[in-house]
This record gives structure tokens, sequence and C-alpha cells, in this order.
């Protein structure tokens, strides 16, 4: 099953006769590198798989191989007329992604990709070169792609401000995360699959469970129906993935916070400051 064509660049801005650095895995990317060379620009297509290198060299293309677009080769340096462009592959959580993406981030001042949805998540972006930002982000229509992969196109620019790691939050004055084990857990949190369920019993089940579930002590029934009123917050942000939903300590957190009103700088007060 073939994806639905997409508009790397066209819509935003960029003229022809571009210098463009191609990342394709196979011949679905045929109709993008035909508009490429058909508009008159300098390409050079990465077959990031080495499979289809062969298909690409055939189809009349000027190729690498992925070992050579990550190598310190003479022409493998960084050039601010190049634009790099494509659907990398995504790997175990989006890493190889994020791979490809900072390597381009050595390459070019401008990049255009596709990139799966969990690029959003703050574990993601942490990981991010801090020498570019995304200045430009749509998430692509499900059915983008087959199997119920999620996507987003980003534009991705070099800054002279370096970026700043985003701050990890894992706790939170109005409760206390627990040990699965602990007795004094009285709110259960999913964190994958059905994640960012809240439930205050029929959870002893999970007690057994490695997966992570989050297992929460709150002593105020306010903290306990805020954090219910929570949950299609919750469940949203689990669902910016692909494959099992998750949800991080870091966003229940966030969202608990900010349904409050309460001001993460800080570092006690709440059960709603009042």
């Amino acid at each position: 099953m073939m994806h639905r064509p997409i508009d790397f660049h066209r819509s935003m801005g960029y003229s022809i006769s571009m210098k463009v650095l191609f990342l394709a895995k196979d011949h679905t990317d045929l109709g993008h590198l035909e508009s490429y060379r058909d508009a008159g620009d300098e390409l050079t297509v990465v077959s990031c798989y080495d499979a289809h290198l062969d298909f690409f060299t055939y189809k009349g293309y000027n190729v690498i191989d992925s070992t050579h677009f990550f190598d310190d080769f003479d022409d493998m340096t960084h050039d601010p007329n190049r634009i790099i462009i494509g659907n990398p592959p995504y790997g175990n959580g989006g890493n190889d992604a994020i791979r490809f993406l900072n390597r381009s981030a050595e390459l070019s001042d401008t990049i255009i990709m596709v990139l799966p949805l969990s690029i959003r998540k703050v574990s993601a972006i942490n990981k991010i070169s801090p020498d570019i930002v995304c200045v430009d982000d749509i998430r692509l229509p499900d059915g983008t792609f087959p199997k119920g992969i999620h996507t987003v196109r980003q534009k991705w620019v070099r800054t002279n401000s370096p970026r700043p790691k985003i701050e990890v939050i894992r706790e939170h004055p109005d409760f206390e995360f627990l040990n699965r084990k602990d007795p004094e857990a009285n709110v259960f949190v999913m964190r994958v699959g059905y994640a960012g369920k809240v439930m205050t019993e029929g959870y002893e089940k999970y007690r057994d469970s490695s997966t992570g579930h989050f297992f929460l002590r709150v002593n105020d029934q306010k903290v306990i129906d805020a954090l219910k009123e929570c949950e299609p917050e919750f469940r949203s942000a689990a669902s910016e993935t692909n494959g099992l939903n998750v949800l991080s300590k870091d966003e229940l957190v966030r969202i608990y916070s900010n349904h409050i009103g309460y001001d993460l700088s800080k570092s006690t007060g709440s059960v709603f400051d009042l």
C-alpha cells in the first residue's frame, strides 16, 4: 500500500532550482524525486536503506548510501545553500529519525522532514540537536501512511542561540508517586495501553505489572477529582506516538498543573493554593 503524496516544501515558500538532499526509503518516494528533478533542482538522493541503492541508481539519480551520509566525506560538510528533505526511517521510539535529523543539522541550515508523531514528546525533543529549532509543525492526516503510522511534517532551521533542553518534571506537591507495591497508593494512572485512564479502585491486578503504571498517594479529594477531570487530556497526550499509547510522568504533572493553574516554577503550595 503506497502512502499519500506529501508536499515537502513547495507550500512553504521555497523556489525551484535548489541544492536538495533527499532522504529516500523506497519506490514510494519516486513521485517526490521526479518533481525535484523536473524542477531543475540539484538533487542528490540518500538511499536510507542500502537495499534500494541500485534501484535509485537505475532510475538515473545521483545516489549516496546511508554510510556516506553519516561519514565525514568532503561533500558531506555543512552547506547553508543545501536543503535536506525526506521521510527517514523511524526506528524504535523514533530514535532512527532523530539520528537522521541530527546529522542533517550538521549539513544544512534548513530541514523539512516527515517524522513520527512521537517527535513532539519532550523525551524526543531533548535528544534533538540544540543548534536547530522547529518553526513549522503540521500533523499529517491519519491514513497518510498504512498500518496506523501517525506522522508530522516539520521544518527545522539553524539558530544562533542554542535551544535549551526542556526540564523534565517528575513531582508535584499535590501527590506522590509511589512504588507499585506500596499499599498507600490510592490513585492509579495507566501509563501504557489505555494510557491516561485514572482509577481509584479495581486496579490491584496492575500491581504485578512491569509496565511502569503510575501509583499515586493523594490526600485530598479535590486532587483526585482534578486528576479524573484531566483524563481526556492525559489520553490525548499519550496518543502522540506510534504503537502503544504512552503517558510520561512529565506529561501527567504538566497537564494536571495546567488544569489547576499551578505554577511549576514553585516547589511548594497547591491543593490549589487555597
